[in-house]
């Protein structure tokens, strides 16, 4: 189910993504704060975790490109044969 919704609308669940992201880190925020609750270190780190997602994610939802450019010379480096992969179903265009 979550995979069809990727497939049929990828930013509006990228934004959820975010929007959930930033509930938990203000609710983790009230928790220490309002409630006087202090978090472990274990806590903290995955306080960047959740940051660095919902950034990811709140600006892969608000960019416009539709796919990934990889440069020509980045291609065939890792002992790869000379064909191309079938990059028109993974929304990757190669640029010579």
């Amino acid at each position: 189910m979550l995979l069809s919704l990727f497939d049929t609308a990828p930013r509006r669940l990228l934004a959820w993504i975010s929007a959930v992201c930033v509930a938990l880190l203000a609710f983790g925020l009230y928790l220490q704060h309002g409630v006087g609750l202090e978090p472990c270190p274990m806590c903290i780190v995955q306080r960047y975790a959740l940051v660095l997602v919902a950034v990811v994610a709140g600006l892969t939802a608000l960019s416009s490109k539709k796919g990934v450019s990889v440069p020509s010379s980045r291609r065939g480096k890792a002992g790869c044969s000379g064909t191309r992969p079938k990059s028109h179903r993974a929304g990757v265009t190669f640029t010579e």
